[in-house]
């Protein structure tokens, strides 16, 4: 036993649907990422590879520009990717909240709040 309460138990999801929810989710934010990233540097690959130009999110590029379009669909993608294991730990304990599991949903709740922690602490760094 996993703790887990059957499905019916609850009215929620089966762990099976957890298992697939989460696939979804890494999924759906790796494909976004892969999109975005490769877009960008297609786009930043045609205006040349000037080192200057995406050195910083706010630096010398020109708002408007092909340049400024190529930095923020590269840094979209980066942040996507950085973010997908964060919502894949928000839907893991939504998911254990609706099942009724406590303890998984606690346990995921911490680790979703340190992630988050991190993330505020390195923005504020």
């Amino acid at each position: 036993m996993t703790g887990v309460p059957p499905a019916s138990a609850v009215g929620g999801e089966a762990p099976t649907d957890l298992a697939s929810g989460v696939r979804s989710v890494l999924v759906g934010g790796i494909v976004v990422s892969a999109v975005l990233l490769i877009v960008g540097v297609l786009l930043w690959a045609s205006v040349g590879f000037d080192d200057a130009t995406l050195t910083a999110p706010v630096g010398p590029v020109a708002p408007g520009s092909l340049d400024a379009w190529a930095a923020d669909l590269v840094y979209g993608g980066l942040v996507i990717l950085v973010a997908t294991p964060i919502a894949r730990v928000a839907y893991a304990t939504r998911t254990f909240a609706r099942l009724g599991d406590r303890t998984y949903a606690a346990v995921t709740a911490m680790v979703l709040a340190l992630l988050v922690l991190t993330v505020i602490l390195g923005y504020l760094r």
